[in-house]
């Protein structure tokens, strides 16, 4: 349907991407940014996406209440605010059972309790209050890896500041892994290609709709 208004070389999806997306108001653009970042969470794929918009010169706070009613409706997926770090905004987007799901897990519900998390392993809400709490803080609460449902053992020794060997491509996956780089490497190919299909739907002016439907299809 789209292929007509698509760019040429996967390459330039996401510029073209990018061009279209700042033509549209503030909350089309925080919608497509979010869609875009956290397609692999919008495809069921990853338990949740961490966010930092680029505001590019926007206001995108007055406009995220009602992006996130319309990603919520459209996708089932929650999102919410983590707050600001050094004036960029936090945002996660998250599948709860999905999310549930990974912190329930004996490695990343450990893990939470000797960070500090007093809430119990099923109780999304209050994980996710407490992470937001740890988000205002000092330092930066690296735990939140099991919230992105990476490897509570990969999270656990990067937070212990492990070392990647050297010669290993640590670089192309989508979190420091330690381990077997097997299922890293599948699991950064399913987040990638999530991602090229949304920046080329967006990038062809698919409405989120479509964006849905597609992402769906391909999880």
């Amino acid at each position: 349907m789209y292929s007509d208004l698509l760019p040429q070389s996967p390459m330039t999806y996401i510029p073209a991407m990018m061009r279209r997306l700042r033509e549209l108001d503030d909350a089309s653009y925080l919608q497509g940014l979010l869609a875009y970042h956290a397609a692999p969470t919008l495809a069921g794929i990853k338990p949740a996406s961490l966010v930092c918009p680029d505001g590019a010169g926007r206001d995108l706070e007055p406009a995220l209440a009602a992006c996130a009613e319309r990603l919520g409706a459209l996708f089932g997926v929650g999102v919410k605010s983590l707050g600001r770090r050094a004036s960029v905004t936090l945002i996660l987007i998250y599948r709860s059972e999905l999310l549930r799901s990974a912190l329930a897990e004996r490695e990343a519900a450990a893990l939470l309790r000797n960070s500090g998390y007093a809430a119990p392993p099923g109780d999304v809400p209050g994980l996710l209050a407490q992470l937001r709490q740890k988000c205002s803080s000092a330092d930066f609460p690296h735990e939140i890896g099991v919230f992105l449902g990476y490897p509570a053992a990969d999270v656990r020794i990067f937070m212990a500041g492990g070392e990647i060997r050297p010669g290993r491509d640590a670089a192309a996956l989508a979190w420091r892994a330690f381990g077997d780089l097997g299922p890293a490497r599948c699991a950064t190919r399913r987040f990638r290609s999530a991602k090229l299909l949304a920046a080329r739907l967006l990038a062809a002016g698919a409405d989120l709709l479509t964006l849905a439907e597609r992402l769906r299809q391909s999880g």
